[in-house]
């Protein structure tokens, strides 16, 4: 795992963690390729509920781009569980619609964390 990129646990339930708070650009992107190496090594089909704070990042074309390659592999892989992501605030809440995946947003990681324990699927 990457240095933006954890897993923690929560009730018992281990949860994907990837933390871009306050990242932009390259560095973002790098962030963003940690979490594909981690979904990477889950089996097709696996369940991977997951959290992702972007508090204090910016919107651009290519961070859109990634957080697209994110759906795009969850997708492919068939990934089951919960995705919640918080800290989100102006371009970032609408560019997370355009996704066309199902995904809640939270105020804190506790509002996550907790999201994810109460919502399995």
């Amino acid at each position: 795992m990457g240095k933006h990129v954890t897993w923690i646990e929560y009730r018992s339930q281990k949860i994907l963690y990837s933390d871009y708070s306050g990242l932009r650009g390259a560095e973002y992107e790098a962030a963003v390729d940690e979490t594909v190496e981690e979904l990477l090594k889950l089996p097709d089909g696996a369940t991977a509920p997951s959290i992702t704070n972007i508090k204090g990042t910016s919107m651009s074309p290519a961070t859109a781009a990634k957080g697209r390659e994110v759906v795009a592999l969850v997708r492919k892989k068939n990934l089951k569980g919960p995705t919640v992501i918080f800290g989100v605030s102006g371009l970032a809440g609408s560019v997370i619609g355009l996704l066309r995946m199902d995904v809640h947003t939270a105020k804190t990681l506790e509002e996550a964390k907790e999201w994810v324990v109460t919502h399995p699927e």
